[in-house]
């Protein structure tokens, strides 16, 4: 009974078990329904990383540009050159912080998906096993642009 319980309030607080899976790509909205970013060449977004209780930072070059919550995304302009983007979680999430390096050239964006898994992956006598992952990547454009039309609330960096 006290494994059961113990599994369930980890559940509760890292995440949920079942994710609802996309659309059909025929039904999923054309990518003009992302508003434009103007000038924004650094794209971030999460459309669903776990644990889902808490925001992680992200960060540009070691400052902080937004908290960002699931089903969000936020834009920013960075100069040409190289620039460390990191998704800093906090310390009660269990989760590790991740980074990348992003290599901005000319005019494009780089868009940059936010993941994380948090689920309890077996337990026995007395013990919980928990399965923890977090990540940032780049994704190309238009996969990124479907999936912010699909889910995500633009919030604005600080």
């Amino acid at each position: 009974m006290k494994t059961f319980l113990v599994a369930g309030v980890l559940l509760a607080l890292t995440g949920t078990p079942v994710q609802q899976m996309p659309p059909p790509a025929a039904v999923l909205p054309s990518a003009a329904a992302v508003p434009s970013t103007g000038t924004d060449n650094l794209i971030i977004y999460r459309a669903h990383a776990e644990p889902t209780a808490w925001s992680p930072a992200i960060k540009v070059d070691g400052i902080k540009i937004v908290g960002l919550s699931n089903r969000h995304y936020t834009s920013t302009r960075v100069a040409t050159g190289r620039h460390m983007v990191t998704v800093a979680w906090p310390g009660i999430s269990g989760q590790d912080d991740v980074g990348m390096e992003v290599r901005i050239e000319g005019q494009e964006a780089h868009y940059l998906e936010v993941t994380g898994m948090s689920r309890v992956d077996h337990w026995s006598y007395k013990t919980v096993y928990i399965r923890m992952a977090s990540g940032i990547a780049e994704v190309s454009p238009d996969y990124a642009r479907q999936a912010i039309a699909t889910c995500c609330k633009f919030k604005a960096p600080k």
